[in-house]
């Protein structure tokens, strides 16, 4: 059976008498000699070791993950001695309503997709962005141009750790959710109705005003 000294800077096999490296030059004195058998047993308890205690060094010139005493790089012979071991994390996506990833999948974010449909059926507005200004001169109007109930400037839509708000803005005729005035920041839940500029009287819903239903 063969003998060797492994190098323990590149790992390179050496005569089983050899003084240094014949790779690197590293000082083999005080390395002992092994064979197959023991090489195949250290390895073993090696990766047992790894399963338990899965540190490693990250090259920073390739990327390449070598084991944690490892001081020169395997792949590109790097100098790695001095980078701290740390435990290698694989990226995992948890699960949500809706999940939006980067195309160079490091970006996440996980939001509660809301929607706003108009009772005509003539508009969805996806609330897209956490702060959202509701208006005949701001989002929707073109839509809310003939609501003269609805103020220029009339309501804002919060998104606030993945719950739905809405605020009047001192708009003249309010808002309303679920034919409720309201007088401060309101938190929505799907299914709600959201007026503005108009409530609901004896069923009926006023045309010059606007509502939506929270999807």
């Amino acid at each position: 059976m063969s003998k060797f000294k492994i190098c323990p800077e590149c790992g390179t096999k050496n005569p089983p008498n050899a003084i240094e490296c014949e790779h690197c030059d590293w000082d083999l004195m005080s390395v002992p000699v092994t064979d197959e058998q023991q090489e195949t047993a250290k390895k073993a308890l090696e990766e047992t070791i790894s399963d338990k205690n899965p540190l490693v060094r990250v090259c920073s010139e390739c990327g390449t993950k070598n084991p944690p005493n490892a001081r020169k790089c395997s792949n590109c012979g790097e100098d790695i001695s001095d980078i701290i071991p740390t435990i290698p994390t694989t990226p995992t996506i948890k699960s949500a309503l809706v999940t939006q990833i980067s195309p160079n999948l490091e970006h996440v974010v996980k939001t509660e997709e809301f929607v706003l449909k108009s009772l005509d059926d003539k508009i969805t507005f996806k609330i897209d962005r956490d702060n959202i200004i509701f208006g005949r001169e701001h989002e929707l109007k073109d839509y809310l141009a003939a609501k003269v109930f609805v103020s220029r400037r009339h309501c804002q839509f919060t998104l606030e750790n993945g719950e739905l708000f809405v605020e009047d803005l001192n708009s003249a005729n309010s808002t309303y959710v679920n034919n409720k005035k309201i007088a401060r920041k309101t938190k929505l839940s799907r299914g709600d109705e959201v007026g503005l500029g108009g409530a609901v009287f004896n069923g009926s819903r006023q045309d010059k005003a606007a509502y939506f239903l929270v999807g």
